[in-house]
């Protein structure tokens, strides 16, 4: 099924239109649409036939010349150089102590699972001394150590 637009919404986009008309800046394909809204929409019509008729008139309005001096502001160019230089500085920082905190935590999870099995033999009461447990290369998976 195909939903209709509302007519609110293309007499709103035909008076965009008739705007871009005046000014010449409507490619062909549009022009060829706004003219057949424009066959069947008296309102828009109307609308188009005003704006084109207030665009003749200021144009055709000879130019005022101006009677007093204007002065524009000055732009304000901001430094932002010290802005950007401290910014790549932290950013430098956050590094540096994320990748220091990551090879602490790395050396933390291959020497616990050793130290782990060899506590859980003594817990247990078993007589395994810590010569006995095999040696186990950990394995990294994500956040987690597997044996």
């Amino acid at each position: 099924m195909r939903r209709l637009k509302s007519s609110f919404l293309v007499c709103d986009w035909a008076r965009e239109q008739s705007s871009l008309a005046v000014d010449r800046e409507l490619p062909e394909l549009d022009r060829a649409r706004l003219d057949a809204h424009l066959a069947g929409c008296a309102g828009c019509r109307a609308f188009d036939g005003e704006v084109a008729a207030t665009t003749q008139v200021l144009r055709d309005a000879p130019l005022e010349p101006v009677s007093f001096a204007i002065d524009l502001p000055r732009r304000r160019f901001v430094h932002v150089r010290a802005l950007q230089a401290g910014a790549a500085a932290a950013a430098v920082m956050i590094v540096a102590g994320l990748s220091a905190v990551g090879g602490l935590n790395e050396r933390a999870t291959t020497q616990a699972p050793s130290a782990q099995l060899g506590k859980y033999a003594t817990d247990r009461g078993d007589d395994l001394s810590r010569d006995h447990v095999p040696r186990v290369r950990p394995q990294r998976l994500g956040d987690r150590v597997a044996l």
